[in-house]
């Protein structure tokens, strides 16, 4: 009788282990997915910023008959805007 009641023991305390182990395993394994999910969210609005930067400027009308002065001018503020971005 007494070894029954050992076993018995045994068996429930294997069990309620097993069971802890199980739960933490499902419940880290839930984790990963919903952090899988959020980064793959993520991934999604990078890849389309990604793609906008990729996509060319709209190009105005060639500036081959414009003045050249202006041209410069337009040139050097744009520089100096960059810089200024820089800074």
């Amino acid at each position: 009788m007494l070894w029954f009641l050992i076993w018995s023991v045994l068996v429930v305390v294997a069990a309620v282990v097993l069971f802890l182990l199980v739960r933490r395993i499902v419940r880290g394994g839930l984790a990963v997915l919903t952090e899988a999910g959020r980064a793959s969210e993520r991934l999604g609005a990078i890849s389309a910023q990604v793609d906008r930067l990729g996509e060319p400027a709209a190009a105005g009308p060639p500036a081959v008959f414009d003045d050249p002065a202006e041209l410069r001018r337009e040139r050097d503020r744009r520089r100096r805007a960059a810089r200024r971005r820089r800074r």
